[in-house]
């Protein structure tokens, strides 16, 4: 009796097949599509935090610098390039200049000199002028803030009054009593200040 050898299970060839292989590569794919999605999500989300806090910053940095301006307030007028007398502040509903505090003189030989600033709304652009020396020469622009929708002022006069303009009609050069500002800004709203002087 000749018995052929048994034969056990068929082996397969070591290896991936094909189909398997596509499969993985498919898989592989869908994981990098996912995991590009998420880290550009978490990019575009960094820098529309970082552009949100460069404008916060220039927004505090702006109502730092006016609000320095207003409380060095000095109530001593000083001349025009023209030569005129002009109050130490002089404000419209939308902008203002004064005088504040300025640079010591050397060795206190004579009186320190005032500093002549103004702030107003151009092109969308909160601007400080400063002037370099009192009623001397042309004023140096500092642009603040951008995307700066509105400027308002308003004064207020040792009776409590509320006004659109300084000097208020009958006060002479005297400073107001407080100046409150509202600044409209594109990002973050109204901001409304009081500053006492």
């Amino acid at each position: 009796m000749n018995a052929e050898p048994r034969q056990g299970p068929r082996r397969r060839p070591a290896g991936f097949t094909l189909v398997e292989l596509l499969v993985a590569v498919l898989v592989f794919g869908l994981l990098a599509a996912a995991g590009y999605a998420a880290v550009r999500s978490l990019l575009d989300a960094a820098e529309t935090h970082e552009r949100r806090a460069a404008s916060f910053a220039a927004l505090q940095r702006s109502v730092t610098a006016l609000d320095a301006d207003l409380r060095q307030l000095v109530s001593r007028s000083g001349p025009t390039p023209g030569g005129q007398a002009q109050p130490a502040l002089a404000g419209t509903p939308v902008s203002l200049t004064g005088r504040r505090a300025g640079r010591a003189s050397p060795a206190g030989l004579e009186r320190s000199r005032l500093q002549r600033f103004g702030w107003f709304i151009e092109s969308g652009t909160l601007v400080r002028l400063a002037w370099p020396a009192e009623g001397d020469g042309t004023p140096v622009r500092q642009p603040f803030l951008d995307d700066a929708l509105g400027f308002e002022l308003r004064y207020r006069d040792a009776l409590g009054r509320w006004t659109d303009a300084w000097p208020a009609e009958g006060g002479g050069f005297a400073l107001p009593v407080a100046v409150r500002y509202r600044l409209e800004h594109a990002r973050f709203g109204t901001i409304d200040r009081l500053v006492a002087l």
